[in-house]
């Protein structure tokens, strides 16, 4: 009797860890700014594909925005509305989506192709625009003229003089950004790496040879998990409009002080 009960048991055990079984996690969204995660059944690569190839995926966690919640498991169908390759001179590529159907996991199919539910432009983490190319030589630049101008108009020194002090502090600034992690463009640890890359940013070739080179396009395969980062109208119409409250899941209650008002434009 014993033995037998023991069998069951390991029997039981066997199986349980034999049965495929999937773990989700709830992302609470503070923001429109904050992406949704989706697990792509199609590649998106921007300079290849065209617009109004199709492009399709699921979400690998349920997503809650106040009262409503996208679960794990929801099928984003849409297209291709814009996508372009990287150009030189802060030109990065970039993919831009529209979606034309949702499907929850139930199967309910919400329909948003008239509605406006697009994504921001995707780019590839290493792709500076123009303004952000700018803003980020801003710093560096500041701390330059701050140093030289006031010095070769109090002194009078050499204009090589100038020029070297004026190095030294752009240097000094952007060593301290590299053991800070601000702007930092190496995550390698060493002392010695970080300020080797301090003096090299300043002296300004990094910038001046990204501003000339093509920056990567964004490219997932089938299968990656890819950022949707949806424009704050899509945002909000797809939480405020769209979403059935209640009917995705139990967790997201209607607390006695939210209303319908709460998922207006922030």
């Amino acid at each position: 009797m014993k033995s037998s009960y023991v069998l069951t048991l390991l029997a039981l055990g066997t199986t349980l860890l034999a049965s495929p079984f999937t773990v989700t996690a709830e992302q609470v969204m503070d923001s429109w700014r904050e992406p949704l995660m989706v697990e792509l059944d199609t590649a998106v690569k921007a300079g290849v594909l065209a617009e109004g190839d199709s492009v399709e995926g699921r979400l690998v966690d349920d997503f809650r925005y106040k009262n409503k919640i996208i679960p794990a498991g929801t099928k984003f169908s849409g297209h291709f509305q814009e996508t372009e390759a990287s150009k030189r001179y802060a030109r990065p590529g970039f993919v831009q989506i529209k979606m034309d159907q949702i499907q929850l996991p139930s199967g309910e199919t919400l329909s948003v192709s008239n509605s406006e539910i697009e994504t921001r432009p995707l780019r590839h983490p290493d792709g500076m625009t123009m303004g952000q190319f700018i803003k980020r030589g801003i710093p560096l630049t500041a701390t330059g003229a701050a140093t030289s101008i006031p010095l070769n108009l109090a002194t009078g020194l050499n204009g090589g003089v100038v020029a070297a002090i004026s190095y030294g502090a752009r240097s000094a600034f952007a060593t301290t950004q590299e053991f800070l992690n601000m702007g930092s463009t190496t995550s390698d640890d060493h002392a010695a790496k970080k300020i080797w890359q301090g003096f090299y940013r300043a002296s300004a070739v990094p910038a001046a040879q990204s501003f000339v080179s093509k920056s990567p396009n964004p490219s997932y395969e089938t299968g990656d998990v890819m950022p949707l980062y949806l424009k704050r109208s899509a945002f909000n119409t797809l939480f405020k409009d769209v979403l059935p409250v209640h009917s995705t899941s139990t967790k997201a209650e209607i607390l006695p002080h939210q209303t319908e008002e709460a998922l207006e434009e922030e």
